[in-house]
């Protein structure tokens, strides 16, 4: 006769594990009754919040036709009706997205339990150095299948490798790749970037992580240079920039743009938030400004011109010292503006100077948006420029095409950008929602153009190549060379 417990046996267990787990499964997805006059507090806080801190709120409010007061009541109505936690955090999310905007962030509250394995530790910059990639395997777009093309080595290739594409009439382009302006594939400068930093450290000033970082960017300004070395030695008839694909990354965006331009390239503007996050660096640039123009004798030019941007910068902090009240926008109120002034130097006050002038500007160089006077001098490229950008093209790689198109005439080829815009400075203003303990983050500056757009509408392409949504990542390199093409038997 067979054995029946086993089979009992295993059920039984299974039930028991059932009934055990299905609690921390309800839970853990939202199935549980919502408290919606908690979810209803939530919802003011994410409202005031954003009204308080969101820079590109009135932006994309004009540019996509939103209405606050109808997203307020949307989710309201959600809330209301909504059963579960999962229902409610839903209508908070749905406003959220009306936003498009890849910065601003409805974030899940970190596991209660990962603070137990959370470890303080003295910061290892060696450990640090060597977690990096060495190169990427991205490639970019298939130009290649459409144009005899020739890879040109050179000491950087693993990271931004380049290509010399020949058109039938002879004409030659060199392709270079840069597929983020992030550092996780930048193990090569990591660890070139140690010599340096222990050179340095004995003394310094400032942590050993912002030294290292320091460093760490100058190395992969370095090695990009290397890269424009070669173009330089390839001559070719123009430079492609393939950035499509480019989410973009961090802090030598700037320098890299530089890179492609023997122009004095300026920093796009920024415009804070008037908030208190901004008081203390508002401060510290008038300060700074004002030390600056006070070592200048009386009738000066210099100091005469500084004076015109101290103006500017004690407007900026006056209006970031007093923040607007701003609540009645999800009322369908008049509202004031969020974002405080911009630029406190116009790129024309820059051309005025003369190049010593300039340099004597070096400790506010940062402040102004021109180079800083330590980086490395560098033989930029300085011939004829295209930059190829999609939808996923964002952020970092938006600030680098748009130096170079409002300042260098570089030519923008491809498809509308992802309109990322700026992020966070300094972390940001993180806000936890009181109840449901939601972190939002949203972005504290937004970032304008010569023409004073926000970046974060997105760049649209200069130069027409035709593409269109369904094509394949094939097609669209076939049409954006020929789109280069046709413009240099333009020249």
């Amino acid at each position: 006769m067979r054995n029946s417990r086993g089979p009992l046996r295993f059920l039984r267990i299974a039930g028991l594990a059932a009934v055990l787990f299905i609690p921390f499964v309800v839970v853990g997805c939202g199935w549980t009754p919502a408290d919606h006059d908690a979810w209803r507090a939530d919802l003011a806080s994410l409202e005031d919040y954003l009204s308080a801190t969101y820079a590109n709120a009135d932006d994309l409010i004009v540019a996509h036709g939103l209405k606050p007061s109808v997203l307020h009541d949307e989710a309201l109505k959600a809330i209301d009706e909504g059963w579960s936690n999962r229902a409610c955090r839903q209508a908070l999310q749905h406003l959220i997205n009306a936003f498009p905007d890849g910065h601003l962030r409805l974030e899940s509250p970190p596991a209660w339990f990962a603070t137990w394995f959370a470890e303080e530790a003295e910061p290892d910059v060696e450990a640090f150095a060597a977690s990096f990639a060495e190169g990427s395997a991205s490639r970019g777009l298939p130009f290649s299948e459409h144009v005899t093309t020739q890879d040109l080595p050179h000491a950087a290739s693993a990271e931004f490798p380049l290509a010399l594409a020949t058109f039938a009439n002879g004409r030659r382009l060199a392709i270079l790749r840069i597929h983020s302006f992030g550092v996780e594939h930048h193990g090569r400068a990591a660890k070139e970037a140690l010599a340096r930093y222990h050179a340095l450290a004995t003394g310094a000033p400032g942590s050993p992580e912002d030294l290292y970082w320091q460093c760490f960017m100058e190395a992969i300004l370095a090695r990009l240079a290397l890269a424009v070395d070669a173009v330089h030695a390839a001559a070719p008839d123009a430079l492609l920039m393939d950035l499509t694909g480019n989410g973009g990354g961090t802090d030598w965006v700037d320098g890299a743009a530089r890179l492609f331009s023997e122009r004095r390239l300026t920093s796009p503007a920024f415009q804070p938030i008037r908030h208190a996050h901004w008081l203390e660096r508002a401060r510290h640039e008038l300060a700074e400004i004002e030390a600056l123009r006070d070592r200048l004798p009386d009738g000066d030019r210099l100091r005469v011109w500084l004076e015109r941007v101290r103006a500017r910068a004690a407007k900026r902090l006056e209006q970031i010292a007093t923040p607007p009240d701003r609540r009645g926008l999800w009322r369908g109120e008049a509202v004031e503006p969020l974002l405080a002034l911009g630029r406190i130097c116009e790129p024309v006050w820059l051309a005025k100077l003369t190049t010593q002038e300039i340099a004597a500007l070096a400790p506010i160089h940062g402040i102004l948006g021109l180079a800083d006077p330590n980086e490395a001098a560098r033989a930029p490229w300085t011939g004829r420029l295209f930059l190829a950008m999609d939808g996923e093209t964002a952020s970092a790689s938006e600030q680098f095409m748009a130096m170079l198109a409002d300042g260098a005439d570089a030519q923008i080829v491809g498809t509308r950008s992802y309109g990322a815009g700026a992020g966070y400075t300094r972390g940001g203003v993180v806000h936890v929602l009181p109840h449901s303990g939601l972190i939002v983050r949203a972005p504290d500056l937004a970032r304008r153009r010569s023409d004073d757009s926000n970046e974060v509408l997105g760049l649209q392409p200069t130069l027409e190549a035709g593409i269109l949504p369904a094509d394949g990542s094939s097609t669209r390199a076939q049409k954006i060379l020929a789109a280069v093409e046709a413009a240099l038997e333009g020249v």
